[in-house]
């Protein structure tokens, strides 16, 4: 008895066990495992230097419930991302024993530095004793991922110059200098020494020599001292290196050389401006400018005046300078100089000194010829100096040209020269030795109209003021209508010049005071003459005598002849104005306040060439109200813009200072290779000192055919013998760009002279400015570069111009609280609140396996076909469904003979790629849903999505074994069709509210044959092989669709509401709802008073 129970003890147990394992996978308290240390959120960023070759993340367990981990557990740590410019490390597995701290350090080892990237671990654990059964397991692969952690290995600090072109002085006796060099990060903990070396110099370039710089701790910049020979020599490039002392890994050799520069000689150079002119006066003057300001000896310039005969001899003349000193020149008299006007003699001494305010950079030709026997005259014309002297510090000097005849008969028109050299003989200065500049004018002048001035009289007091005899005596205007001269002006009875028969042709002479006769014609006058008067008028008239004894005339004003008198005069006598500014004109907002509001300009910081820390504004092209862009439109607060800018691709735009640069827009400011220059930071407050941290993203493009204007034409898409389907890729994604880790700016464009393609092009910019309350907090950009060909080949051959269309925009976004946390939830644009808005983004999404919740809510679950410029499938990309919208689009597919041997495989193709148009399974009722109430979304109804009716077969063939041999294919998905259902559920603030009640996707399915006609006919049945190989390389054009249409459905309005209801007894029973209309004179309401109720009835009947 005693062992029956205990076998039955025994079976109890283990069958209590068993029930106990079965039941643990459904109770088993999960853990996670998370990056960091507990009490942080994981937003925190292990950043670590790429020379440094390993490094460490921490983790920590914890379980899903209270409770004790009680298993192992092997961490295993991985990116989330592998972009090209990301970050890469690789991980070390790290085992978590049980009844420890559940806390751990993961080591990674360096591969590359890149931008930051997000890290993700999970865990493993088995049971002891159960290592098979992972039901039993704590920690699983796929469940066990927790909070995230970021991590970033930076690139390497680097030491450069701060400029691209390094000019080495050119000056007798000079041969040292120094040279600024500029470290990315700021010397920490070791000593710098940096390094400059010119590798790649040879026998025929400059020698430099550098000098070693050690730099202390917190430095940025130095100053490198160098020595130099060989000064005619050809420019050389160097770079430099830095070295941590102390056996620092901050800066080392192999990875610190920055971007090299060019060493090269500061040869000088000088231009007139203008360079070109055409002389309409007796004289023509230039100004002679040098690229920079003499700063020792003097420089001698000798100038020469020649005669061409055309502009090509002026060119070549211009290549030849006479560049010799004056003294070695022997002065002749010019050939036929007159001898009346000016003359050689007038030096520079003696023309008047000018100012220039514009200075710029021309290296003529050096060439010289033979000195001529003289420089200063040519044709009719001769220069006011043949030699021009600059002296320290001067930038400019005057040159003019003039007549040497001044009494001339005909017009002089000629084409001449000037030419200016400095002479290597008379020039200390090797800067400017050999420098040339030159000058060409055509003149026009016309003939000289000279007074005679032989019968003039003499005046002997030029100075006295002129006497006007006193107009009471003497007529002062005696005829005001005469105003030509030697000529009778019409209607101008008192001109002298108008003979008897002039004067027999007026119909009548002028009257009023340009007839010399002034008659006012009032209804208050004795002698008004042009209509009725009233009679008191005539009653009290006035009478008119025009008399000049009885006039009161103006005096005879002293003439101005001196400033002190022009200043008392004008002083005294200075206009009235109206219009009278209270405000300050000018384009800055003034606000004590910091605050940014709207329309504010956005202001930036920057820093000057020469190192000093400016203020100015945010700008972007914008468009004017005329189409035309604005290159430096201001940038202003909550104002979004959007903007296309068409560009003329030539090779001059191809270079570092056009708006085709990348370095012209924002520029990340992490970005620290090269050291500089520094970009321009956004300024948090209007008027403020503190920037905000902007994060750049650079794509690079190779389809451009959204950016420049195709020269294809429909020949050229639709080709005889190329088929054309679907892209591999639809979406056509863009990539970030293989420079684009975080720290490099971006590259300059340079143009490839042997291709004709200018690399890097900006394409398209986007700002996006975050703010909160009224400051901004950051800001994000996007940027798209190309390479891009200066000339396009049209179909016939021609080359013409590329014209490119660039693209800006602007926006600026609220920055809530939580934004930069690594849990923030993704701010998502409304569609509307409440209901939709028209010509916003339908709102879908698909059902969560986990809850009962919409995810993936976006815009990407119903969209229709964007066709490209060729309306080809392959370069066909998507857009998305906008609310109240009809719209229908679609592409081409270019299909041959082999296309139709395979139906079944058409047929799918064409389905998947328009199924994958419509992937939502939830539209949102609204522009506005909670993901987590599932009434605020309606499904999409999607029935036809099965296979389509096979056609009937014939004498045992299958459908598509027939269809081939006539070149069809049966039931071709070729439209898609989406119908959305909506209504009006509401009015506020008399606005509509218009909701989606229903949505529904359908596929329309269609035969497609080839068009088999004349002498293709028998090949579309595959009867002659010649023909049918022949047909096989033809190409026809079918069309898939797809179509979006919305439907207004009636409201459901509420029943109305009665206001009266006669004799229903179901309602007014005992006919009660009369009396409650008599209540005010029902005895009810005298509370059963008689004598009061009489009194209500009679007052009732009395107003009645």
């Amino acid at each position: 008895m005693l062992a029956k129970v205990c076998v039955l003890l025994l079976l109890l147990g283990l069958l209590y066990r068993v029930q106990g394992q079965s039941t643990v996978p459904e109770q088993l308290n999960r853990g996670l495992v998370n990056v960091g240390v507990p009490g942080q959120d994981g937003s925190n960023v292990v950043s670590i230097s790429e020379h440094e070759t390993s490094g460490e993340i921490p983790v920590f367990l914890n379980l899903t419930q209270p409770g004790t981990i009680t298993q192992d557990v092997t961490v295993i740590c991985s990116l989330q991302t592998a972009r090209p410019g990301d970050s890469v490390v690789t991980f070390d597995n790290i085992t978590i024993t049980a009844g420890g701290t559940d806390m751990g350090t993961v080591t990674f080892t360096v591969v590359s530095a890149g931008r930051q990237v997000v890290v993700e671990c999970v865990g493993s654990s088995t049971e002891p004793g159960a290592e098979t059964n992972t039901t039993l397991s704590e920690f699983l692969q796929q469940t066990s991922a927790g909070l995230t952690g970021l991590l970033m290995v930076r690139k390497g600090p680097v030491v450069s110059f701060c400029s691209s072109l390094i000019l080495v002085p050119n000056m007798a006796g000079v041969s040292q200098s120094t040279v600024q060099v500029e470290l990315s990060e700021a010397v920490v903990d070791n000593a710098v020494t940096v390094t400059c070396t010119s590798p790649g110099a040879t026998v025929d370039s400059i020698q430099l020599t550098f000098d070693p710089l050690d730099l202390a701790v917190n430095s940025t910049t130095g100053d490198v001292t160098y020595s130099f020979t060989n000064n005619n020599g050809n420019p050389v490039p160097v770079s430099c290196t830095a070295q941590s002392g102390g056996g620092g890994r901050q800066y080392l050799t192999a990875t610190s050389a920055g971007d090299a520069s060019t060493f090269a000689l500061d040869e000088g150079s000088v231009q007139f401006i203008p360079d070109t002119t055409t002389a309409t006066t007796q004289s023509v003057r230039a100004f002679l400018v040098l690229d920079a300001a003499v700063q020792a000896d003097t420089v001698t310039f000798t100038c020469a005046l020649r005669e061409a005969q055309d502009t090509e001899e002026a060119r070549t003349l211009a290549q030849n300078p006479t560049c010799v000193p004056v003294s070695s020149l022997v002065p002749t008299a010019s050939p036929g100089t007159p001898t009346s006007g000016p003359t050689t003699a007038n030096s520079a001494s003696t023309i008047p000194a000018s100012t220039l305010a514009s200075q710029t950079s021309v290296t003529p030709s050096t060439v010289s010829d033979s000195p001529l026997t003289n420089l200063s005259t040519a044709g009719n014309w001769q220069l006011s100096s043949v030699e021009l002297v600059f002296a320290t510090n001067d930038v400019f000097k005057t040159l003019d040209v003039w007549l040497i005849d001044q009494t001339y008969s005909s017009p002089i028109q000629e084409l001449l020269l000037v030419t200016c050299c400095a002479p290597q003989a008379t020039n200390t200065d090797p800067k400017y030795q050999g420098r040339s500049a030159a000058f060409i004018f055509s003149s026009n002048v016309e003939s000289n109209v000279t007074a005679n001035l032989t019968n003039a009289q003499a005046v002997t007091a030029p100075l006295v003021e002129r006497v006007i005899p006193n107009p009471a005596y003497v007529e002062a205007g005696p005829c005001p209508c005469d105003l030509w001269e030697d000529q009778c002006d019409v209607e101008c009875c008192c001109d002298t010049e108008c003979t008897q028969d002039d004067l027999d042709v007026f119909t009548s002479c002028l009257q009023g005071a340009f007839g010399g006769n002034l008659i006012k014609d009032i209804e208050q006058y004795c002698n008004y003459s042009k209509g009725p008067q009233e009679d008191w008028d005539t009653f009290l008239c006035v009478v008119d005598d025009n008399s000049p004894y009885l006039g009161l005339y103006y005096t005879n004003p002293s003439a101005v002849r001196t400033e002190t008198a022009f200043r008392t005069s004008y002083e005294a006598n200075i206009p009235p104005f109206s219009y009278n500014e209270t405000e300050r004109r000018e384009t800055v907002e003034t606000d004590s306040s910091l605050a940014y509001r709207y329309g504010f300009a956005i202001q930036v910081m920057f820093t000057d060439e020469n190192s000093e820390t400016q203020q100015g504004f945010l700008s972007l092209p914008q468009e004017t109200l005329s189409g035309q862009c604005l290159y430096d439109g201001i940038v202003r607060h909550s104002v979004a813009s959007n903007a296309t800018c068409l560009q003329t691709m030539t090779p001059t735009l191809c270079t570092e200072g056009s708006r085709l640069n990348a370095r012209q827009y924002l520029m990340p400011s992490d970005a620290t290779h090269p050291p500089c220059p520094n970009p321009p930071r956004v300024l948090s407050q209007h008027g403020g000192v503190t920037t905000i941290p902007t994060t750049v993203e650079y794509f690079c493009l190779t389809d451009l055919d959204f950016y420049v204007r195709t020269t294809t034409t429909a020949d050229d898409v639709y080709t005889f013998n190329e088929t054309s389907l679907f892209s591999n890729n639809v979406d056509n994604a863009m990539q970030r760009c293989v420079f684009d880790d975080g720290f490099t700016f971006p590259p300059t464009p340079t143009l490839d002279t042997a291709t004709g393609i200018c690399s890097d092009v900006v394409l398209d910019v986007r700002y996006v400015l975050w703010w909160r309350g009224t400051e901004l907090t950051r800001v994000t950009a996007s940027v798209i570069l190309a390479n891009v060909a200066i000339e396009t080949t049209a179909p016939d051959g021609t080359n013409s111009s590329t014209v490119l269309s660039q693209k800006f925009g602007v926006e600026f976004s609220y920055d809530s609280l939580n934004a930069t946390a690594v849990d923030a939830t993704e701010i998502v644009d409304r569609s509307g609140n409440p209901g939709y808005d028209v010509g916003k983004v339908l709102l879908t999404g698909t059902l969560s396996l986990t809850n009962d919740s919409i995810e993936n809510v976006g815009s990407s679950g119903l969209q229709i076909w964007s066709p490209s410029v060729d309306g080809l499938c392959t370069s066909a990309g998507r857009t998305a469904v906008v609310f109240g919208e009809n719209t229908i689009s679609g592409c081409t597919l270019r299909l041959g003979w082999d296309s139709f041997q395979d139906c079944a495989s058409l047929r799918a193709t064409v389905l998947a790629q328009q199924q994958a148009l419509v992937t939502a399974e939830f539209v949102s009722r609204g522009g506005n849903p909670n993901s987590t109430v599932i009434t605020d979304w309606i499904p999409v109804i999607n029935n036809d999505t099965t296979n389509p009716t096979e056609a009937p077969t014939i004498d045992g063939l299958e459908p598509d074994a027939i269809d081939q041999l006539q070149g069809l294919c049966r039931d071709i998905p070729a439209a898609v069709n989406i119908n959305i259902l909506y209504a009006d559920v509401g009015k506020e603030n008399e606005f509509v509210i218009q909701e989606v009640v229903g949505a529904r996707v359908s596929f329309t399915s269609t035969l497609w044959q080839l068009q088999c006609s004349g002498a293709f006919a028998t090949s579309c049945y595959g009867n002659t092989s010649t023909l049918a190989d022949l047909a096989t390389g033809a190409v026809q054009s079918f069309y898939i669709t797809s179509s979006v249409t919305f439907t207004k459905v009636p409201a459901q309005t509420p029943a109305p509401v009665k206001s009266f209801y006669a004799n229903d007894s179901n309602v007014c029973t005992l006919n009660t709802c009369w009396e409650q209309l008599w209540y005010p004179v029902s005895l009810e309401f005298a509370d059963n008073d008689f004598e009061l109720y009489q009194h209500n009835l009679g007052s009732a009947l009395l107003l009645a």
